[in-house]
C-alpha cells in the first residue's frame, strides 16, 4: 500500500497510523525556512503529505470589468477578479477589504455583478494532469485554500474552494450583508444564490478533474460563539453547501469533503454532519475543547487542526508543542480520523523550531512499534 493509501485511510479511519499533518507557512516563516536550509521546497523538505492546485489566473482585464464600481472612488489598493479592493493593512498579509456591492440597493444590481471566469475552461488547463501526476508522486491533492497568502498573491484571485457566506460577504461589507439577515431577506438570497451557483459548477468541475479532498469553507464563527444564528444558518447557508456537496458526491461519491471555519462553531457542527461534512477543520483550542469534540464525533467526522497558532504553536516552547502534539495523538490513537495540524496558516510569530518540534511529534507516533 502506498503512503498516499496509508494516509487515506486513517483520515477515513480504516486505520489509527500514520497520522498524516500538514501545514502552509506565511511569508515571513518562509524566510526564517530558506535563512535556515536554503531556497527549497518546505513542503517537500517536512514531506507534506498533501498538496493544494490552484486554477490558472484569469486574462480578464479586472480593471475595466469593474469600471463602473470603481470610477467614483481613488483606488488606494489591488483589484481582484471579484471587484474586491484589496487595502493592505500594516500587518503582514492581512487586508481592508471594500467589496463592489458595498452601496447596492436592488437586486438588479447583484444580477449585473460580473464574476470570476472560475468555470471557463482556460482557467483549467492542466489542472487534471497536475493533479494525476501528484497522486503519481504518492501525494494527497486538495483545491487550494491558503496559497494566495502563502505565495504573496492576491488571496482572492486564484484560490477557487467553496465557500458562501464569506464570498458573499466580501462582494456586500461584512456589516451590509449581517443586517441583510434581519433587514433584506430578499437582497441576500439573491447574493447568496448567485454566488452558490457558482460554487456548484466549481463542486463539478474539481470532482471531475480528480481532487482527493474539496475545500468546503465559510468563517461562520467568533471566539465565542457563531457570527450568526444558528437558526440563520441552518435558515440560508445550510441548504446552499447542501447544493454544493451534492453536487460533488454525484460525480465521485469518494471525494472527501473539508469544512472550514474558525471559532467556536460547535451549534452547527451536527447540521455539518446532516449535508454531509466528513473533515472538520480547524477546531481551534482557544474557542473549543478538541478532545471533547473529537470524542463526541469521532463516529462521524474527522477532523483537522486542533494545534492553537493563537496560543502553543506561536507562543509555547517547543516542549509545549510536543507534549500537546502527544496528547492529541494519544487521544485519537485507537480510532484514527485525525490530520493534526495548526489551526490557521502559520503567522510570522511563530518560530521555525515550533512548526520542526510538531513534525518531529507526529513522526515519533508514527513510527512506534514499527
Amino acid at each position: 500500500m502506498s503512503t498516499r493509501e496509508e494516509y487515506l485511510n486513517t483520515i477515513k479511519k480504516n486505520t489509527t497510523k500514520p497520522v498524516p499533518y500538514f501545514f502552509c507557512l506565511c511569508k515571513a516563516v518562509q524566510r526564517k525556512f530558506v535563512n535556515k536550509y536554503g531556497n527549497i521546497d518546505y513542503k517537500q523538505y517536512y514531506n507534506i503529505p498533501f498538496r493544494e492546485i490552484f486554477l490558472r489566473p484569469t486574462r480578464l482585464n479586472v480593471l475595466e470589468r469593474f469600471d463602473k464600481y470603481l470610477s467614483s472612488r481613488t483606488i488606494e489598493g489591488t483589484i481582484t477578479e471579484w471587484g474586491i479592493e484589496l487595502k493592505k493593512s500594516s500587518v503582514e498579509h492581512f487586508t481592508h477589504m471594500i467589496g463592489p456591492l458595498t452601496d447596492a440597493t436592488r437586486i438588479e444590481e447583484i444580477n449585473e455583478l460580473p464574476l470570476p471566469d472560475f468555470l471557463e475552461q482556460y482557467r483549467w488547463d492542466g489542472v487534471k494532469e497536475e493533479i494525476s501526476a501528484l497522486k503519481e508522486k504518492d501525494l494527497i491533492t486538495m483545491c487550494g485554500i491558503y496559497g494566495g497568502n502563502e505565495t504573496g498573491d492576491n488571496a482572492l484571485t486564484v484560490p477557487a474552494f467553496m465557500d458562501i457566506f464569506e464570498s458573499s460577504w466580501y462582494l456586500r461589507g461584512l456589516d451590509n450583508m449581517l443586517m441583510d439577515f434581519y433587514e433584506d431577506e430578499d437582497f441576500l438570497v439573491a447574493l447568496l444564490d448567485k454566488i452558490t451557483d457558482l460554487k456548484v459548477e466549481l463542486a463539478r468541475k474539481w470532482t471531475v478533474a480528480g481532487i482527493d479532498v474539496l475545500i468546503t469553507a465559510d468563517d461562520v464563527g467568533s471566539q465565542v460563539g457563531m457570527m450568526i444564528s444558528p437558526a440563520m444558518y441552518r435558515k440560508f447557508i445550510k441548504p446552499r453547501l447542501k447544493r454544493v456537496i451534492d453536487a460533488a458526491k454525484s460525480i465521485n461519491k469518494d471525494v472527501l469533503i473539508f469544512y472550514h471555519s474558525d471559532g467556536n462553531i460547535e451549534d452547527i457542527i451536527p447540521d455539518l454532519i446532516e449535508v454531509g461534512v466528513e473533515i472538520l477543520n480547524p477546531i481551534q483550542p482557544e474557542c473549543m475543547d478538541a478532545k471533547k469534540i473529537i470524542t463526541k464525533y469521532i463516529d462521524q467526522l474527522s477532523f483537522w487542526g486542533t494545534i492553537g497558532t493563537q496560543t502553543t504553536l506561536p507562543f509555547g516552547s517547543t516542549d509545549d508543542v510536543e507534549n500537546y502534539c502527544e496528547d492529541i495523538l494519544r487521544h485519537v490513537e485507537k480510532t484514527g480520523g485525525l490530520v493534526l495540524a495548526p489551526t490557521h496558516l502559520v503567522e510570522p510569530e511563530v518560530p521555525l523550531e515550533n512548526i520542526e518540534a510538531f513534525v518531529n511529534a507526529v513522526k515519533k507516533f508514527n513510527n512506534e512499534n514499527i
